[in-house]
């Protein structure tokens, strides 16, 4: 029983080990994350926040915290030096800090998500508007021009099918004008379309992000509890 008690110990050891290794990857992950800074561009400050970055490495480094305090449930704990008691003081209020930051992070994330969509927005609609300036500029030209070979390079350029540049120069003239006119709706109704799914593909990442940042900051405060009834 005592050989076996012994090698359950010298595994069990193995975890703080682990512990550590993981934790220490999770500070070079968090450094490679923030830098460099890109403060004031919502896509970098939204990226960063999201499940890609912190709240998801922020996983990595509980469970290597996880495997570090396995050492407090062993029977002899001789071999647990000072500094090492220092550094896990010190981690369990980098635990209570990184949980309040998080959670002070919520707000800008909507700030980030309405500033990114504002962007998106504004250049979906530069678009659209010139397309439809190109479709009315086309539309003009098309009105002041009463020579039929004009009317039928408008229609070659609009690649219509060999039937259809036969037909008559004031037929042909209509059909442009129909077709100009559906364009100048499928443009206005495709830029509608492109910004109320940027809307809700954003939107979509930010709640994921917010609820991750609510369980990651919850879970965290419950740890700097536990660890602190464990120092008593």
């Amino acid at each position: 029983m005592a050989l076996g008690n012994n090698k359950e110990r010298h595994l069990i050891g193995i975890l703080p080990i682990v512990g550590y290794a993981i934790v220490a990857m999770s500070f070079v992950d968090f450094a490679s994350v923030l830098f460099p800074l890109q403060l004031q561009n919502p896509d970098w400050e939204l990226k960063t926040i999201s499940t890609f970055a912190f709240v998801e490495q922020i996983w990595a480094f509980l469970i290597g915290l996880g495997f570090i305090f396995t050492r407090y449930f062993q029977e002899n704990q001789g071999d647990i030096r000072s500094v090492e008691l220092f550094f896990l003081r010190f981690i369990r209020w980098f635990i209570l800090i990184m949980a309040i930051a998080l959670l002070l992070m919520i707000p800008l994330v909507l700030l980030d998500t309405h500033r990114l969509l504002s962007f998106f927005n504004g250049q979906i609609s530069t678009q659209k508007n010139n397309a439809l300036k190109q479709v009315s500029q086309l539309e003009t030209s098309l009105a002041k021009g009463d020579n039929p070979d004009q009317v039928r390079s408008f229609a070659k350029a609009l690649n219509f099918p060999p039937e259809v540049l036969n037909l008559p120069a004031p037929e042909l003239q209509n059909i442009i004008k129909t077709n100009i006119a559906d364009a100048k709706t499928k443009i206005t109704q495709g830029a509608a379309q492109t910004q109320k799914q940027q809307s809700i593909n954003t939107w979509k990442s930010s709640v994921k992000s917010i609820i991750g940042i609510i369980i990651t900051s919850l879970t965290s405060i419950i740890i700097w509890l536990k660890i602190g009834k464990a120092f008593k």
